[in-house]
Parts: C-alpha cells; structure tokens; sequence
C-alpha cells in the first residue's frame, strides 16, 4: 500500500489481497476485473492515508510528565519546570524549544526507520457490481 493510493477489496476487513489505483473512478471502474467479481458481487473502495504519529514532543513530554506525578522526582526537589507539568516544561521552555524537540523526534524516527507501517483507509464505499460496464453504484 502506498499513501494516497486507492484500493478495492473484496473484503472490508481485508485490504491487503485488494487492488490499488492512481484514482478512486479507477478503482470503481477497474475494481471488479482486478478482484475478478461477477456482475451482483459486492467490493469496497477506499484511500490509503497514513496514520497519525503517536511519537510527538507532546507524548515524551507527557511521559515526563507522568514521571513527576508518578513521584520520579525525589522530595525536595524542583522537578523540571514550574508547575511539575507537561504544560510547565512546554510553558519554561517555550514555542520554539518544543518545536526543536519535535524536529529531533522527526528525523531521529525517520534515520531509524521507526514510523508506522499501517495504513487508515478513508472515504470507504460499498459497492455492487452493475451488471453493464458503467460505474458502480453506491450502496
């Protein structure tokens, strides 16, 4: 699967063994011989889009957050920032430090090759395979 790809599928559930197009009126009109369907059979069209990042300045620094309300911060200590909070350390740091720490996130994540690997398949459709060869009808 390819990002901004749309696929046909015979099964909802089951993408990988589907179709993928440049263009969903290509996966609607080409759809049905791909996945080698009679006229009657049911398939789903949807884009490829990628996921949402879950690996973020905003998750490390509620991680740390987590740390100092967990009690990672011995008594007596001053913790990170004021207010011992993700909003504390973003609010002591600052815009652009946050935005640093995001950039370095990115780029560490993209050297070592640790972003998602899925896909989430929007815009889905069911389909009927009409029995002409125009587009197929909606469900």
């Amino acid at each position: 699967m390819s990002i901004g790809d749309w696929y046909a599928s015979k099964d909802e559930a089951d993408w990988r063994s589907g179709a993928s197009f440049a263009s969903r009126e290509e996966a609607l009109a080409q759809g049905p011989e791909a996945l080698d369907l009679a006229a009657g059979d049911t398939f789903w069209v949807g884009c490829a889009l990628a996921p949402a990042n879950e690996l973020t300045a905003a998750a490390l620094l509620d991680t740390v957050d987590n740390s100092i309300s967990d009690g990672g911060c011995p008594d007596g200590c001053d913790a990170y920032a004021e207010g011992d909070s993700f909003r504390g350390i973003a609010v002591a740091v600052g815009a652009e430090a946050v935005a640093e720490l995001e950039a370095a996130i990115d780029a560490w994540a993209k050297k070592h090759d640790v972003r998602p690997r899925w896909f989430v398949l929007e815009d889905v459709t069911q389909h009927e395979v009409p029995e002409s060869a125009e587009e197929p009808a909606p469900r």
